[in-house]
């Protein structure tokens, strides 16, 4: 009984510490639970319309697109690139919310429409314009290459290499077949909303009257730029009202900032000019001790040494001296050239060896798969070409493993000593220089075995073996260094204060309230490789500066003014560009009041007044899109079709106050039939381009890539 009382008395501890670990154990499941959820959102590239789209996912979409460039040899610079990722990005915004507006609707691409698009009748022109599928010959596309490459990515028991190039062919035709679905889909979606849009009778009416004349006009033009700014004054109440009732023109997708760039240029320094003059002396001496040039070169130059011939020609370059080719023809072999100081790179050269050769050759080649089984070897193909050397193109097309010359006949192209080392090696361009044309035979590279021809050889000219040492006069680590310790410093010391004064006074350079947005590749024009300052921009906190950061040839740093992510930019980030649209409006609410108050008998008076002159335009009608040395004027068009003839009227333009005389107007008949055509296409036309933009703008879309990239 003892135990138990004590065991009783002692219950309600026991329940509590029970009950402590129930809640450590649950909440703590819970806290996991709400820091998983948590580090899961901050995974979210974007979210279109509540729909999250991972990092992996667009950074994958981004990938098979970077990949699709690389087919095509071409490397991106970064702002190219990053170019392409906003492209990706609004692709897959673009298909995303036109699904959504097609699931509404049931509007769907079907099986059999994909099909007819992809390899059908009616093939889609992304298919036709692609460059993938064309006839290396005729450069147009090439249906059998179409289902070539069909087949192609369906090969199975490919060996592990192939198989990664099928992979990346399959990804290639798995998104173009799914932008092509997308294009489809929205041709669809567009031409049903805009199958809705159509001219009522009042707007025929007026259109039709409005159309039937067309007036010579003569016209004296005022521009706000001939008003000074002091003639207007600009509240801030004016500001902020426009502001309020013209934000669409400010929306924004993605968010941006507003920031101060500083920055200092690297330049070489005294000592860095010093040590690029002493390493071409040493090279001036070496060459003329006749040490080996490539060492030579290795040791004391920036460029590499080259070992072939090229004709005077590759010498009149920017590249090299101005009289450099001129020494090479007067000088004998052996002969060591001047020292040039070009300012920002210094050289000297060598003469080694000059010749007479063909300027180019027109070379092809057979390349052929390691030996197997049942396969022809070089020496049985040698044997049948020198029996027929016609035959040359149908081997080629048969066993070349060179997909980029087998299906011309293995015809590489002409080459010149230099292109033909880069092409295969300098022991390549040394064997087609010694053979002879119309005569094959076998060489060796590192890629495999080769059967070579030369088809053509151009006329012999003057050629000159060269060892050219140049060293670039540029910045050493040392004076970046010592610049980067600097702007550290000042930056250090000065934090607080106005760095941009500061800035200038310390002889940096300052760009002041610089405008990015989230996605923009670069800072601003000239400061290349600054996607990184753009990147921190959005999530830093005003005052704050950045990592000093290495952009091309400058030491940059930032600091963060504002920066928003909202999808209207905050006025305070384009206040001066509303001002000056405020005070524009307002010069030429000034400017029309005094045309009208002034009453001109002719336009010559108020020309004379402006210093101007009087212009004229011709056959202008209401729906005239563009004006002749105006642009976008609706109030002319209006005064064709309606100011009474030899009257002047006082008109208030865009930018801009016009006194407009009709010289002229003769009859133009436009029909109904004529004008509901007309307003239909341009209806339709205008819901086509716009539909899905606007639903885009309408969208609820967070874009949070500037968290990764």
């Amino acid at each position: 009984m003892a135990v138990l009382e004590k065991i009783r008395s002692r219950a309600v501890i026991l329940v509590i510490a029970i009950g402590l670990g129930l809640f450590a154990f649950i909440f703590g499941d819970v806290g996991n639970w709400f820091s998983s959820l948590y580090r899961d959102s901050e995974m979210d590239a974007f979210i279109v319309n509540g729909n999250k789209v991972k990092i992996q996912d667009y950074e994958q979409a981004v990938s098979q697109t970077m990949e699709q460039y690389k087919q095509m040899n071409r490397n991106l610079s970064e702002a190219e690139t990053q170019q392409v990722r906003n492209m990706v990005y609004q692709t897959m915004v673009s298909k995303q919310i036109l699904s959504e507006e097609a699931d509404k609707i049931g509007l769907t691409v079907t099986p059999a429409e994909t099909f007819d698009l992809v390899q059908g009748d009616n093939l889609s022109p992304m298919i036709l314009q692609s460059g993938l599928f064309t006839n290396p010959e005729t450069g147009l596309f090439d249906r059998a290459a179409l289902l070539n490459f069909l087949k192609q990515i369906k090969t199975k028991g490919a060996t592990p290499q192939e198989q990664a190039l099928i992979d990346q062919y399959k990804a290639i035709w798995v998104q173009l077949e799914d932008d092509i679905r997308s294009n489809k889909l929205g041709e669809k979606y567009t031409s049903l909303i805009s199958g809705a849009v159509v001219a009522n009778k009042l707007e025929l009416a007026y259109y039709t009257k409005a159309n039937s004349v067309a007036a010579d006009l003569a016209y004296v033009q005022q521009s706000v730029a001939q008003a000074p700014d002091a003639d207007v004054q600009v509240t801030d109440a004016d500001i902020k009202a426009y502001y309020d009732s013209h934000k669409e023109l400010f929306a924004s997708q993605n968010g941006g900032a507003d920031l101060d760039v500083i920055y200092a240029t690297i330049t070489p320094s005294a000592s860095d000019v010093e040590s690029a003059k002493s390493d071409i002396a040493e090279a001036e001496k070496a060459l003329k001790a006749g040490e080996n040039p490539a060492n030579v070169l290795e040791d004391y130059s920036d460029v590499k040494y080259v070992d072939y011939y090229l004709p005077i020609g590759e010498f009149n370059n920017p590249i090299f001296p101005a009289d450099f080719a001129a020494f090479l023809e007067s000088a004998p072999v052996g002969e060591v050239s001047q020292v040039y100081d070009l300012g920002q790179s210094v050289s000297v050269a060598k003469l080694l060896d000059k010749k007479v050769s063909p300027e180019m050759l027109r070379v092809s080649h057979i390349m052929l798969a390691p030996a197997q089984a049942g396969q022809p070897t070089v020496d049985s193909l040698l044997t049948v070409l020198k029996a027929d050397p016609s035959q040359f193109a149908t081997l080629a097309a048969n066993y070349s493993i060179d997909t980029n010359t087998k299906t011309n006949g293995g015809e590489i192209t002409w080459l010149n000593e230099a292109t033909a080392a880069q092409y295969l090696g300098a022991d390549f361009s040394d064997a087609i220089y010694k053979a002879t044309v119309g005569v094959p035979f076998a060489f060796k590279s590192q890629y495999g075995e080769h059967i070579v021809l030369v088809n053509e050889a151009k006329d012999n000219v003057a050629k000159y073996k060269v060892a050219f040492a140049q060293r670039n006069i540029v910045a050493s680590n040392e004076t970046q260094t010592a610049l980067y310790n600097d702007i550290s410093s000042f930056i250090a010391q000065n934090m607080d204060k106005d760095i941009d004064s500061l800035a200038l006074n310390k002889g940096y350079q300052v760009l002041p309230n610089v405008k990015v947005s989230a996605d923009q590749p670069m800072l601003t024009q000239g400061i290349e490789n600054s996607r990184s300052l753009v990147k921190w921009a959005m999530s830093a906190k005003p005052g704050e500066v950045s990592d000093i950061t290495e952009c091309g040839d400058k030491w940059v740093f930032v600091r963060l003014n504002s920066s928003f992510t909202d999808k209207v930019i905050p006025l305070a980030m384009v206040k001066d560009q509303v001002t000056d649209i405020v005070r524009d409006e307002k010069k030429v609410e000034a400017m029309y009041a005094q045309l009208t108050g002034a009453k001109y008998s002719n336009l010559e008076a108020f020309a004379e007044q402006l210093h101007s002159q009087v212009d004229t335009l011709s056959t202008v009608k209401f729906n005239t899109t563009r004006l002749a040395g105006i642009g976008y004027e609706p109030a002319i068009n209006a005064a064709a079709a309606y100011a009474p003839v030899e009257s002047l009227q006082p008109l208030k333009g865009v930018r801009s106050v016009y006194l407009v005389k009709a010289l002229n107007r003769t009859e133009d008949p436009t029909t109904d039939a004529d004008a509901k055509g007309l307003l239909d296409a341009e209806r339709k036309g205008i819901v086509r381009s716009q539909a899905l933009t606007y639903i885009i703008q309408k969208s609820d879309i967070k874009d949070r890539r500037y968290k990764f990239q």
